[in-house]
């Protein structure tokens, strides 16, 4: 049995709901939804059963009646991360998703949603995301009980090869064909995860990641990227390479099995870690952050021990300090009014894209995938590489490169009324700030 999380330990009331949520989707899947299922994904009937694969319906109380109905309390059913929970009331956080549980032990741990036709929920752009996840403890939610567990853990078997690859049906039909797999449904594993991670697969007897095979490499270098964090807790893995024929531009696990590959033959080739050739390049890049890094503390730390003569600030008609402008500038620039959305993978806006998923967008953070053109940064770097000109992407932004980017920002992004200034002398004190 997978233990619990230290930080989230077994709710036997949660476990309750959960199952209950469960048995309800599971009710919801009608023949259709098998159908593409095994269509779309290979997925035999025994293997939606062995999951417990199933449908949360478009309805906005389904799931909260039925969940009442077994006798739950709604402070109960608010603690799952099932709902959001608003001064307006109580909304489901699926409407229209094919649903696929996290098991633990046999316990259902978490969800996660997978579009369909009929999906009803979406962000906040308007956007419907292809996967939603359940809503997880945080410090926006510190009353929601869960957690987000490592998807297919159920599956290790020690001293067995375990593979890692990035999606839920990916790693389902991996199981389907007979080897242990695991996913953290993300194609890099975060810092946080990958303790977690670890501990899962240490007694396995060789751990693979196998990501997609895209055109623009986004896949391989989630996987060094995930090895090199996994590296960090005591395990060395292998990167295995799906074959990707001319002509395509992405192939992933789930593609791969359909059309008859053979896992054993990716798990045989494999290479460790150390010896493929994105590592020495991530390793490089890694080296020389930590040396711009340092020369950067060295020269803070001169001037902190001996400050220039007369370096008292005064202020003067000309304004705010550059460091000021920055701060204000980064109220006013969101980086959806560039890429065009705030989560998750899309297009390109500058390149375009033929799979849709040639960007990523974190918060206020991005990263390009597109070939010949990989790099990321915030709004600031996304202004100075596609409006300005100034740098390449994967470039740091600083220096003269920096200040012109900032005042392009103050002029362009920024309203009159914060940038007003009320002179008062030599100590003068800005409005909108």
């Amino acid at each position: 049995m997978t233990p619990s999380a230290p930080d989230n330990p077994t709710n036997p009331i949660q476990d309750a709901i959960m199952e209950h949520a469960c048995m309800f989707f599971q009710s919801c899947l009608t023949a259709n939804h098998g159908a593409f299922l095994l269509k779309r994904y290979g997925l035999t009937s025994e293997t939606v059963d062995r999951f417990r694969v199933g449908y949360c319906p478009t309805g906005w109380s389904d799931l909260l009646d039925y969940l009442l109905g077994k006798g739950h309390g709604p402070k109960d059913i608010q603690a799952t991360g099932l709902f959001y929970v608003t001064d307006r009331g109580t909304w489901p956080v699926w409407r229209g998703r094919l649903m696929f549980p996290y098991l633990e032990g046999g316990r259902v741990r978490y969800f996660i949603g997978r579009q369909t036709e009929d999906t009803q929920d979406r962000n906040k752009d308007g956007t419907v995301p292809k996967y939603r996840k359940q809503l997880a403890k945080s410090d926006k939610r510190p009353h929601i009980q869960a957690w987000e567990p490592i998807f297919g853990s159920d599956s290790i078997t020690p001293g067995q090869p375990v593979v890692l690859t990035e999606g839920i049906t990916d790693c389902i039909i991996t199981i389907q064909a007979g080897f242990p797999c695991i996913s953290p449904v993300t194609v890099r594993v975060k810092a946080e995860h990958a303790r977690r991670v670890a501990e899962l697969v240490r007694p396995c007897s060789k751990v693979v990641l196998i990501m997609d095979s895209e055109d623009n490499q986004a896949g391989t270098w989630g996987a060094v990227d995930t090895g090199l964090e996994l590296c960090r807790h005591g395990i060395f893995p292998f990167i295995g390479t799906i074959p990707r024929p001319s002509g395509v531009d992405k192939v992933d696990l789930n593609d791969f099995i359909r059309d008859g590959g053979d896992v054993a033959d990716l798990i045989t080739q494999a290479v460790l870690i150390d010896f493929h050739p994105l590592t020495k390049e991530r390793k490089r890049e890694t080296w020389a952050k930590a040396a711009e890094r340092m020369i950067t503390g060295m020269v803070r730390d001169h001037y902190r021990d001996n400050p220039p003569k007369n370096q008292t600030r005064q202020w003067t008609q000309d304004g705010p300090t550059l460091e000021e402008k920055k701060d204000i500038v980064k109220r006013y620039l969101s980086l959806s009014q560039f890429t065009g959305f705030s989560e998750g993978y899309g297009p390109h806006p500058i390149y375009g894209s033929k799979t849709g998923t040639n960007l990523s967008v974190t918060g206020e953070t991005w990263y390009s995938f597109h070939a010949g053109h990989e790099g990321g940064g915030d709004a600031l770097q996304w202004v100075a590489i596609y409006e300005l000109s100034l740098i390449r992407e994967g470039e740091p932004l600083r220096g003269a490169d920096f200040g012109k980017t900032i005042q392009y920002c103050w002029e362009k992004y920024v309203p009159d009324h914060a940038k007003k200034v009320l002179k008062t002398g030599p100590n003068q004190e800005k409005e909108g700030l």
